[in-house]
């Protein structure tokens, strides 16, 4: 499969691109479109049909360029036509069973064109009169076919004609993608079908360069992210149509189904001076569809053996084109019952010893652990003296508390979820309009992806050891010790399984046009890109109202030393939901632009240039109580609203060190250079450079390639952010004393922060022998430094003990 380009800039480049990505899926073939001797064209690519087959046509009176597309369609024949305007030349169609051929004169007749095959599935459309010589490589190789269906078609694959720019540069060639400079691996629409894959996290789960697969939406604040090389999701730089889709965070690959992907193009090296930020590892670039013929609808629907994970799928797409304009949408929603842990074997309990695991039972469960008690040991209230629902003031029914029988098992007696249960819902839309006969094109791409996502957990264990909640007072109706008690541990059984619910969304808004102006090829647009998400947690103890809840007097008191049986009165005033929510902003502009500088007797030198800016925002918000440590379990939480600029320039430059065999074929010797300078706002400037150089030997059977890069990740702005600050408690070893003590702790940002860097180089080799068609070996060999690593926030007790970076105050 030959990639198809990432920055068309006409009119024949798009719809030819466009036809030809619908009919790999509907008839597994695709064959690319010629590009006439320097003479633009339109091509449409459809799957193979013999010349000698009698195919039944209804085309009527219409335009020739719609006729021909109508044309291409019912034949499965390849055609290009001129550019020159065919839209206003008319045909009084055709209707009836033909070969292929036949059909064809019929509807040129009176048009002033002719047609050539150059084989039984491609036919060029030419100005009567035009010489094969004019549709010919330059130096004679390809032959077209006449008139009458002979064949004298050289050994040039038609393929090969075709200029594409494929992810890792801005500039356009005609080799193919595999072959670059730069490893680049394409995955294309039908390689996708194949897979069955509902997402395209789904679909790179099955790409060996990316380790572990796709992350799963789980604990991830639904979405799902995408780990190239193993080195980590923020080292991967994730593409849509060639512009990004994340700002100050990895890209939620969860949003973009499978069916909308016409195909994927993975740069597996460090690519910073194309692209900036995040290309550490790489690059993947995801092509949308721009148009699929008609409507299409599916659904899946999947079980298990075992119980839970039901799962329902349904996708609706389709898409519009004419002359002039495309358009793709596609609809998705998608849902999946969780699986909770008595549902497997595996999880059925919490103590994994069967299985050579360890022990994860807990020490808090219900009835509570209770110690502290003068005289005593730790109790815990005798379940054959105490049922479930019911609560004894008689200290003798509370017993020893054994740890070998008395570890509360989470998993067998909670049921919580092991997996999630989410919901989905997908909104794609892609557009393009062509105007001045073709010479711009006006492209806009939406993107909104919502998902509610719903996990259920143990009820949230309390201990009243804290002294802003405890200690339960003598005073306490259900208090059966008679004096003040605070080793208290509990979980509340009576409120049921905890849920934990997210809401997150991924909205992103991109347009602009492309062009030609002489020999260059300039695009421009604009990007709106919003991420975020909502954490909520039900039954979350409110630490005032549990205070006051077993200081209560009367039957409304809190009694955490029973067997289940707190009421809804009880625990009125002690419950609430806690909540935090973040949102990742990005709004960017760019300029790009390519073409020939000048000659060289080996062939013209290539140039891109451009310019990019860009804002990014992150927003944390919490409610008032989670934010001011008003619910148990909760220290604080830092809310805050972030934000920096940047602006970089890049270019690239391309050289042919050797012929090209002619003039529709890349140097079989190639260096290519690229640099990128970036201005933060916030830490400073950045520069980085990358240099690739390929040969291709053996009639383009044996390419051999090496890549130098440098690449970098700007710290997140969290950060870079001096005034902000992180505090929790936690409990120390004091190294003086070699006793416990209480701690208050401050992570903070620091302006004086730098980008972390990376330097890759790649040497690889690929042989697609002639013999063995569609075989593709590859070798690569890869190697990646990273430098100024950001680790991660630093272990208070190292700094304590003055082996890490930091300070403390004692007192």
């Amino acid at each position: 499969m030959k990639a198809m380009t990432t920055s068309d800039v006409s009119r024949a480049d798009a719809v030819r691109s466009a036809v030809s990505r619908t009919l790999q899926l509907s008839r597994g073939l695709t064959i690319a479109a010629l590009l006439l001797a320097g003479t633009p064209c339109v091509g449409v690519s459809v799957a193979a049909a013999s010349e000698v087959h009698t195919v039944p046509f209804d085309i009527p009176a219409q335009s020739i360029a719609t006729a021909l597309l109508r044309f291409a369609e019912q034949s499965g024949i390849q055609i290009t036509t001129p550019a020159a305007d065919t839209q206003s030349i008319r045909t009084a169609g055709v209707q009836g069973s033909y070969q292929a051929g036949e059909a064809l004169r019929i509807l040129l007749q009176g048009t002033g064109l002719q047609f050539r095959f150059l084989d039984e599935a491609t036919v060029v459309v030419i100005a009567a009169g035009q010489s094969n010589a004019s549709a010919r490589d330059a130096d004679g190789r390809l032959h077209l076919a006449q008139a009458d269906g002979s064949s004298t078609t050289g050994p040039q694959s038609v393929a090969d004609l075709e200029e594409v720019v494929v992810t890792g540069s801005n500039i356009v060639s005609f080799v193919d993608a595999e072959k670059r400079g730069a490893p680049v691996e394409v995955i294309t629409a039908e390689q996708i079908e194949k897979t069955g894959a509902n997402t395209l996290a789904e679909v790179l789960a099955k790409n060996p360069s990316i380790t572990g697969g796709a992350a799963a939406e789980q604990g991830n604040g639904g979405r799902g992210f995408v780990n190239l090389r193993g080195l980590g999701t923020q080292y991967t730089l994730v593409l849509l149509n060639g512009r990004r889709l994340s700002a100050n965070d990895p890209a939620n690959i969860l949003a973009i189904p499978a069916d909308a992907v016409e195909r994927v193009e993975v740069l597996k090296s460090g690519a910073s001076a194309v692209y900036g930020s995040d290309a550490v590892a790489g690059v993947v670039n995801v092509i949308l569809k721009s148009k699929a013929d008609g409507l299409h609808a599916s659904a899946t629907f999947g079980d298990t053996t075992q119980g839970g994970g039901q799962t329902t799928d349904v996708n609706l797409y389709g898409g519009v084109a004419s002359d002039t304009a495309r358009f793709f949408f596609l609809i998705n929603h998608m849902t999946r019952d969780e699986v909770s842990a008595r549902q497997r074997d595996i999880t059925s309990s919490s103590d994994m010893r069967r299985f050579g695991g360890s022990d994860a039972r807990s020490g808090i469960g219900n009835p509570a652990l209770i110690g502290g008690i003068a005289g005593s040991p730790d109790l815990i209230a005798d379940g054959t003296r105490i049922a479930p629902g019911s609560y004894s003031l008689n200290r003798a029914d509370y017993r020893p508390y054994d740890s070998s029988t008395d570890l509360f098992d989470v998993n067998a007696i909670v049921d919580p979820s092991i997996t999630s249960a989410p919901e989905r819902l997908t909104l794609v839309g892609n557009f393009e309009q062509d105007l001045f006969d073709g010479r711009a094109t006006l492209f806009a791409t939406g993107l909104y992806w919502t998902m509610r996502e719903r996990n259920w957990t143990s009820p949230q264990s309390i201990s009243f050891s804290d002294p802003t909640i405890g200690p339960i007072p003598a005073s306490n109706p259900y208090n059966p010790f008679g004096q003040d008690v605070s080793d208290v541990s509990y979980r509340p059984l009576e409120l049921g399984r905890r849920l934990g619910d997210t809401d997150a969304s991924t909205r992103r808004l991109s347009g602009g046009v492309r062009g030609e102006i002489g020999s260059w090829r300039l695009e421009s647009a604009a990007s709106w890109y919003r991420s975020a998400y909502t954490n909520k947690f039900a039954d979350t103890f409110i630490r005032s109202g549990l205070q006051q809840g077993v200081n209560r007097a009367g039957a409304n008191a809190f009694n955490p030393f029973c067997n289940q049986c707190n009421t809804a009165a009880q625990f009125d005033g002690m419950l609430g939901t806690s909540s935090f929510d973040i949102e990742f902003i990005s709004d960017m502009v760019d300029l790009r632009a390519s073409g020939p500088l000048f000659e060289l007797p080996t062939g013209p030198v290539q140039a891109a240039v451009g310019g990019e800016y860009r804002r990014e925002e992150v927003v944390v918000g919490a409610d008032p109580l989670f934010k001011s440590s008003g619910f148990v379990g909760s220290t604080g939480y830092t809310t805050y609203d972030l934000e920096r600029t940047i602006h970089s320039v890049f270019a690239e430059l391309r050289v042919p060190l050797l012929k090209a065999a002619n003039e529709r074929s890349g140097s079989p010797l190639e260096l290519s250079l690229a640099g990128r300078y970036e201005d933060y706002s916030d830490f400073g400037t950045t520069s980085t450079p990358m240099a690739t150089l390929r040969y291709a030997m053996w009639n383009d059977q044996l390419t051999l390639r090496t890549s130098y890069s440098k690449a970098f990740l700007a710290p997140y702005l969290e950060l870079a952010a001096a005034s902000l600050r992180f505090p929790y408690e936690t409990v120390l070893t004091d190294p003086l004393t070699n006793l416990p003590i209480d701690a208050a702790v401050y992570v903070v940002g620091t302006s004086d922060i730098k980008p972390e860097t990376g330097t890759t180089t790649n040497f690889g080799a690929i042989f697609t022998p002639d013999a063995i068609e569609g075989l593709t070996v590859s070798l690569d060999y890869y190697r990646i430094q990273q430098n100024d690593l950001v680790a991660g926030v630093t272990n208070p007790q190292a700094v304590l003990e003055g082996t890490a970076q930091g300070s403390f105050t004692r007192g």
